[in-house]
C-alpha cells in the first residue's frame, strides 16, 4: 500500500465506517474506461444499446470539473450468513447490501463516512447520496482495478482477495491524494471455462465478455421479468431476482454461506420472499419490504416484476418435478 497522509487518513476512516478495503486514485485514472466500454460493444454487438446508456460514466472529469481524486471503497458481503432458502433464488449482492435497508447499522456507518469528509471541509459527492451511485461518479469496477483493490475475472466480476461478492462505493473529492493497493491475486487459469459452462443462458459467450440482453440477472430486474424470445424460460431455473450462477461455480469464490453474521432484518423476510409469499402480498407490502432489498434493480413502479418472476419460478419447479 502506497499513499500520502490524507489518503492514509481516508483509508482508516473507511475501515472505521465498515468498509473492508479502500483506495484513492487520480481522476485521470478513470479515462481508460471509455476504451473498455467501446471494446465491450465491439465484442458483443447485441449489447450496444445497453452499454451506450453507460457512456456517461466515462466522462468523470467533465461531470466533476472540481474533483481531483476518486475514493473507491469495497465491502465484502461474505462476512454475512446468507439464508439457505434464498440461495439459487436471490442474488447475494442485492440482499446482503447495506443499501437495501437504510435503517440498519451497516448503512448508517456509510453515512458517517460522508460526514467524515464534511467535517474536514472536503467537498465530496457519491456513495450513498443518490441511487446508482456508481453511475454518478463513474465505473466503480474500473476504479477498483486502477486502485489495485482487485481484478476482473473471466465472468466479468471484480474479485478481491476473498472473491467477487463485493459491494463498491465511490466518492469524488476536491483534494489531491493517492493510495494504491498492492494485492497478490492470481489470474484465472488459461483453460478454465467454469463460469461460461455454468451460465444458464449462455450470456457468457467468451472470457471477459457478456451479452446483457440474455443475462438472467438483468432479465429478472431491469428487464422486468421478460424472457428473450430465443430462450426457454426453463433456463432461468429458480432465479427470481438476479443470478449468482457464474460466481458460485468459480473456484475463487469457495465460501461457506452458513457462516458469518446475520444480516439485519433478512431472516424475518423469508416467508414473504418465497414465490408464494410474493404472489400473496399486496403491492404496498412488496414496495415497502422487498423492492428496497433489490437495491433499486426492481423499483416501486415495476413491482409487478416480482410477481412475473415468482410465477415463472413456480412453473419451472413444477416442470422439474415431472
Amino acid at each position: 500500500m502506497t499513499g500520502d497522509r490524507l489518503a492514509q487518513d481516508i483509508y482508516e476512516a473507511a475501515l472505521t465506517s465498515g468498509f473492508d478495503d479502500c483506495g484513492v486514485i487520480a481522476i485521470g485514472d478513470m479515462d481508460g474506461y471509455g476504451e473498455r466500454l467501446r471494446k465491450r460493444m465491439e465484442d458483443v454487438p447485441t449489447s450496444r444499446g445497453f452499454y451506450e446508456r453507460l457512456a456517461g460514466m466515462a466522462d468523470v472529469r467533465e461531470r466533476f470539473p472540481w474533483a481531483r481524486s476518486l475514493v473507491i471503497c469495497a465491502t465484502w458481503l461474505g462476512k454475512y450468513r446468507y439464508p439457505a432458502p434464498l440461495r439459487g433464488m436471490y442474488a447475494k449482492a442485492f440482499f446482503l447490501s447495506p443499501e437495501g435497508d437504510r435503517s440498519n447499522g451497516p448503512y448508517l456507518k456509510k453515512v458517517a463516512f460522508l460526514r467524515w469528509f464534511a467535517d474536514r471541509g472536503i467537498r465530496c459527492e457519491g456513495g450513498t447520496q443518490t441511487p446508482y451511485g456508481h453511475q454518478q461518479v463513474g465505473s466503480l469496477r474500473h476504479a477498483a482495478i486502477m486502485a489495485g483493490i482487485g481484478l476482473i475475472r473471466k465472468n466479468n466480476f471484480l474479485y478481491g482477495e476473498k472473491g467477487s461478492y463485493l459491494e463498491l462505493d465511490g466518492y469524488v473529492i476536491d483534494r489531491d491524494c493517492r493510495l494504491y493497493q498492492e494485492r497478490d491475486l492470481r489470474p484465472c487459469p488459461e483453460g478454465c471455462a467454469l463460469c461460461q459452462t455454468g451460465c444458464p443462458t449462455g450470456a457468457l459467450s467468451a472470457p471477459y465478455t457478456m451479452d446483457p440482453t440474455t443475462c438472467v440477472s438483468l432479465c429478472t430486474t431491469f428487464g422486468q421479468g421478460r424472457v428473450p424470445s430465443d430462450l426457454e424460460e426453463e433456463r432461468f431455473g429458480t432465479w427470481l431476482v438476479g443470478c449468482d450462477a457464474c460466481q458460485d461455480c468459480c473456484p475463487f469464490n469457495r465460501h461457506d454461506w452458513d457462516q458469518g453474521e446475520d444480516f439485519p432484518g433478512l431472516e424475518g423476510l423469508l416467508a414473504l420472499l418465497s414465490p408464494e409469499g410474493l404472489l400473496a402480498a399486496t403491492d404496498e407490502e412488496l414496495i415497502r419490504k422487498v423492492c428496497p432489498r433489490t437495491v433499486d434493480h426492481v423499483p416501486p413502479e415495476q413491482v409487478g416484476t416480482l410477481r412475473v418472476n415468482a410465477e415463472r419460478v413456480l412453473r419451472n419447479r413444477r416442470r422439474a418435478a415431472l
